[in-house]
């Protein structure tokens, strides 16, 4: 067992088994590890919405969708419609998908179907990150029969 630390009642540092004098001629550098900077509204107003949001139910969007002609298509270049879905909150998938056929997000797959029937995989992949940022998706993108993360953003006394 190591040395003890002696009993002090002077401003004094006990630091890898020395005991190291309080410097009283220049300033110390003290670390607060324990303070905490109050939220700005702002910020608490932040943590507060992604907390409402995680706590809301999702469902799982294929990225690749499952429709007829689309999803043999997508199979012909080895692309695996069930690898890669996105938790989406439930009013924003069925904003994609509202409206007939599947909506616009499938519309848009069959559009790029009909300008590039000889598209890659890599020019598939491409196509469906354009989709994700056209249509504004923001979301988790997993396999289908992946267990989701657990959904809950930062503490609000972060």
């Amino acid at each position: 067992m190591g040395p003890l630390r002696p009993p002090t009642a002077t401003a004094q540092r006990y630091w890898a088994g020395l005991l190291i004098p309080f410097p009283r001629d220049r300033p110390v550098f003290i670390i607060p590890w324990n303070h905490h900077t109050p939220l700005l509204p702002s910020q608490r107003k932040m943590l507060e919405e992604a907390l409402r949001i995680a706590q809301e139910p999702h469902e799982r969007h294929h990225i690749f969708p499952q429709e007829t002609g689309l999803k043999e298509w997508f199979e012909a270049q080895r692309v695996n419609i069930h690898q890669e879905t996105m938790l989406l909150d439930i009013p924003t998938h069925r904003r994609i998908h509202s409206g007939a056929k599947g909506g616009p997000w499938n519309q848009a797959w069959r559009d790029f179907q009909r300008t590039l029937a000889a598209a890659t995989n890599k020019e598939m992949h491409e196509h469906a990150w354009e989709l994700i940022k056209r249509f504004k998706l923001v979301g988790f993108i997993l396999p289908y029969y992946d267990k989701p993360p657990y959904l809950l953003p930062p503490p609000i006394e972060y």
